[in-house]
């Protein structure tokens, strides 16, 4: 399955006014969310991962912040939520390389 807005919305509905009101910002959450995780690390929990980056990202984001995040620096529960994910699949020690990233030499 891929992430799309309505995915993400129906997982997550507290970032529907975020989506009605600036759509963009739900795809290009969604954007950096893909380019955040590994498929091939996170199988079957990619698209979670990717929900969750893109929640993430959100929070933080200038528009969503004032009707989501509080007023104190409370921890992003998204991104806490991410980390365990990631720490469970063990993408958080592992760092893929291909052979573009040493010119060609391996």
């Amino acid at each position: 399955m891929t992430v799309t807005p309505a995915s993400l919305i129906a997982r997550y509905p507290e970032w529907t006014t975020v989506n009605t009101n600036f759509p963009t910002v739900v795809t290009e959450a969604i954007s950096i969310g893909e380019d955040s995780v590994d498929e091939a690390v996170l199988g079957g929990r990619y698209d979670e991962a990717v929900m969750l980056s893109a929640c993430s990202w959100l929070y933080a984001h200038p528009y969503s912040r004032d009707t989501h995040k509080p007023s104190n620096d409370t921890e992003n529960p998204y991104r806490a939520q991410l980390d365990a994910l990631l720490r469970q699949k063990g993408s958080a020690w592992r760092t893929v390389w291909s052979s573009g990233d040493f010119g060609g030499y391996t």
